[in-house]
């Protein structure tokens, strides 16, 4: 492949997060969605008000040297951590033993045996909550 091609790659790439950063920020609805799923703006808007006390939290606690990582995910993929990492293509929020325990434990607080983190920091013990969102219909 020529360097061209890669140059155009890079810039058709660019383009297209460009285009999913505008329609998740647009608090008027003036994007057309670029590909999402439906939902996902919500559930993105929902993981950014959690991930902003989980950085405030991370940044004011005496217990922040003995946690590596905050995750928050969503049933339908969107995932944000802080701090940030590199974490493998393959990665799914929704097959760890933190994600798993949560769901098992709906309501209660789960916390993990060791299991080896994705991200590379060795054995680790997660504590994790399952939040959810109670929808009413007209008929309930």
């Amino acid at each position: 492949m020529s360097r061209a091609n890669d140059e155009g790659e890079d810039e058709s790439r660019k383009q297209m997060i460009q285009n999913f950063m505008a329609y998740l920020r647009d608090t008027r609805n003036l994007f057309a969605n670029p590909g999402l799923r439906e939902g996902v703006k919500q559930e993105v808007a929902g993981i950014y008000q959690i991930m902003e006390i989980f950085r405030k939290k991370h940044m004011d606690s005496e217990l922040k040297k003995y946690v590596i990582r905050r995750y928050v995910s969503s049933v339908n993929g969107v995932l944000q951590i802080f701090p940030g990492c590199t974490l493998n293509i393959n990665f799914e929020a929704s097959r760890r033993p933190w994600y798993v325990k949560a769901l098992e434990a709906r309501g209660k607080i789960a916390i993990t045996e060791p299991y080896l983190d994705a991200a590379g920091a060795g054995y680790i013990v997660s504590i994790s909550y399952a939040v959810y969102e109670k929808r009413y219909s007209p008929n309930n």
